[in-house]
């Protein structure tokens, strides 16, 4: 769907609503009556229009001059921020777009979703892991904050002020699991974190075979050279892709320093027109680290 126009006047809001009363691309019929629409605060003026659709809306709400959110109003926004981690993460993958490119972006679009679906790593390897946290969260938001009682009470009495021998306090020391316990959205981070490889910071690393392969179990990493005399390349492609590479009459070639990982130089990128349908396919990337000798 897209790609809209956005400035200050079409908004995420105004884009939404349009899409909704137009019917874009029959999206009434994606969704069904009674369903929960995730939002956060840019979508605020649809609210009401999506109430009228029929469907429930979850939205952060605003302080409205207010100091701090009560605790079920707070509780409630960890829900929904949870809710929504799995579109924030995605975001990683958004790029500036230059002008001149305007025309291909929604080429530009699919080419990215079907690379992501294709070779990305799974966010969530297992849906029915987090139900088990879902649920605890869901009993937590009904439980009352004792701290926050205690301070009521304090509150409605006279205080003093009392020098303390720090050496007599004791404090309660949490486990690391018992920590990740109380702080879900650590405990989210690292459900993801552990399907996906650590980041090398050095450059002697050794490439995972998450990235060696792709989805159909196929070679997806053809060369990885490197030794003292010879610059360190990575070539990814699979025989299938080198297939439509070679039979494609127009090819599409680019490199790049500024999306480079910080242990290379360049990334050099190959496209060419997939059959007849016009389509441009990324088949063939490479990634240079350049030695320099004195």
């Amino acid at each position: 769907m897209g790609p809209f126009l956005s400035d200050y006047k079409n908004n995420d809001a105004s884009i939404f609503k349009h899409c909704v009363y137009n019917n874009e691309q029959d999206i009434l019929n994606w969704l069904h009556d009674d369903d929960v629409l995730i939002l956060d605060r840019g979508f605020r003026d649809t609210v009401r229009a999506m109430k009228q659709f029929g469907f429930q809306v979850a939205m952060p709400s605003f302080l409205n001059g207010r100091k701090q959110f009560s605790l079920e109003e707070a509780n409630l926004h960890r829900c929904i921020t949870k809710v929504r981690w799995i579109l924030e993460s995605s975001r990683a993958y958004a790029q500036t777009i230059p002008n001149s490119s305007l025309c291909f972006l929604s080429n530009y679009i699919d080419i990215n979703c079907a690379l992501i679906n294709a070779y990305g790593a799974r966010c969530v390897q297992d849906r029915h892991s987090g139900t088990e946290v879902a649920a605890q969260m869901l009993q937590k938001c009904q439980t009352t904050n004792p701290v926050q009682l205690r301070l009521l009470e304090l509150l409605e009495t006279k205080l003093q002020w009392k020098k303390c021998d720090a050496q007599l306090l004791i404090f309660l020391e949490l486990t690391e699991q018992e920590l990740r316990n109380l702080c879900y959205e650590s405990a989210l981070y690292l459900a993801r974190s552990s399907t996906i490889p650590i980041i090398p910071k050095t450059y002697g690393f050794c490439i995972s075979s998450l990235y060696r392969f792709n989805g159909n179990e196929e070679n997806f990493l053809l060369a990885d050279r490197d030794s003292t005399y010879l610059d360190r390349i990575l070539m990814f492609s699979s025989n299938r892709q080198l297939e439509f590479f070679l039979k494609s009459e127009v090819i599409f070639c680019d490199g790049t320093f500024a999306s480079a990982p910080p242990q290379f130089e360049q990334i050099y990128t190959m496209h060419a027109v997939y059959e007849d349908e016009g389509e441009i396919l990324t088949l063939l990337e490479i990634i240079f680290q350049v030695r320099l000798f004195h």
